[in-house]
């Protein structure tokens, strides 16, 4: 199924046209994801997306000192954090495809 990703705390892809000027964000429809854990599951769900717009502050927490940013110390995961996964998630699926392997078992 093809559909477009909206990942942001708080603004709608509206919003974001607002600011960007991009006409994607109010011609393409979105499905709005809140959080780290809301993205992974509509993407382990709907497979991965045609369109990601990725927001990086995803909680009040982000938006502190923005010139030493420590990801480990975060409780509330980032933008970056839904990046990283979706990589790794990308890897697996192409060795799984690649190599006709029906079931993967990690640790």
């Amino acid at each position: 199924m093809s559909y477009n990703l909206f990942l942001d705390d708080i603004r709608m892809p509206k919003d974001a046209f607002g600011y960007t000027k991009l006409p994607i964000f109010i011609s393409e429809k979105w499905i709005i994801v809140r959080n780290y854990f809301a993205f992974i599951s509509l993407i382990e769900k709907k497979g991965v997306p045609n369109i990601i717009a990725f927001d990086h502050d995803l909680g009040a927490e982000h938006y502190t000192d923005q010139s030493n940013i420590k990801y480990d110390e975060f409780i509330e995961k980032t933008g970056y954090h839904c990046a990283q996964w979706l990589i790794d998630y990308c890897i697996v699926l192409i060795i799984i495809n690649h190599f006709q392997i029906k079931y993967l078992f990690t640790q």
